[in-house]
């Protein structure tokens, strides 16, 4: 088959032998994807049978056996998602029964047994008054989430994230697994522009803490992250950042990296 149609804003997630592109948008947003296979260089086209809506700025997560999807907008924010089965090319929804508020440009990691999604952002609609005769539009204005969930797939079913002491709403951040905590970084606020903060969250005790500010790197989002096994590394951003700072969780620390980077982006 031919890879699928152009688009951006979709999620790309790895199986162990094959990659799962699906989402996204080009002119529309889209619910169509496919898997490809580097070794036989091929791409196999997805079921839209029971598939998620069409959305972009959702997060996918790989389980381990299967895909899942959670998120993103379209004209709406969603809250809904659904779970891929690639040795069936099958689609299972995910509950709304619990699930965090609608958002896009949240972030996920799998933890080995659980999804969790934190952040992004949102929009509120406010009706009319009931007393309004004539101009009578709802109005509606962006917010930024500073909650999340916990999705097990096993049982299907969300748990709510503490909200005491997490790090500042925020959308366009990153998030990485640590092994036992989600690490948090960056991002940005509509009232506070870029970020350069982040938390830690344990899902084991259900709390957060900061992350150090102290010679962390400039505040940024649209940025990457990769966890090494043991130190979260970021690098780019907005506004087309060509530097990045390695975190230590174990210490709470970050320290440069050499010069010589390619050019911003």
């Amino acid at each position: 088959a031919a890879p699928p149609s152009a688009r951006y804003d979709h999620t790309a997630v790895w199986t162990g032998s094959k990659m799962i592109v699906w989402g996204g948008t080009a002119t529309t947003s889209l619910n169509s994807g496919a898997v490809y296979d580097p070794a036989t260089n091929t791409w196999t086209t997805m079921s839209t049978i029971g598939a998620p809506s069409s959305r972009r700025g959702h997060t996918a997560a790989w389980t381990g056996t299967k895909m899942v999807v959670w998120g993103g907008v379209d004209n709406n924010h969603f809250n809904s998602g659904g779970i891929y089965d690639p040795a069936t090319d099958t689609w299972t929804a995910v509950t709304q029964t619990g699930a965090p508020p609608a958002r896009a440009y949240h972030t996920a990691v799998w933890t080995g047994s659980k999804l969790i999604v934190w952040g992004g952002r949102s929009m509120v609609i406010v009706p009319p008054p009931p007393d309004c005769v004539s101009l009578c539009y709802p109005l509606s204005y962006p917010i930024d989430l500073g909650d999340g969930g916990s999705f097990d797939p096993a049982t299907g079913t969300w748990t709510v994230l503490s909200t005491l002491t997490p790090p500042a709403k925020r959308s366009g951040h990153t998030a990485v697994w640590t092994g036992t905590k989600m690490v948090v970084w960056g991002g940005v606020s509509l009232n506070s522009g870029n970020l350069g903060s982040g938390g830690i969250y344990d899902p084991g005790s259900d709390t957060w803490g900061p992350t150090t500010t102290t010679d962390a790197p400039s505040a940024r989002s649209g940025h990457s992250a990769v966890w090494t096994g043991a130190r979260m590394i970021i690098w780019a951003g907005a506004a087309d950042r060509s530097d990045g700072g390695i975190y230590d969780p174990g210490l709470d620390s970050w320290k440069g990296m050499k010069s010589g980077a390619p050019t911003g982006r």
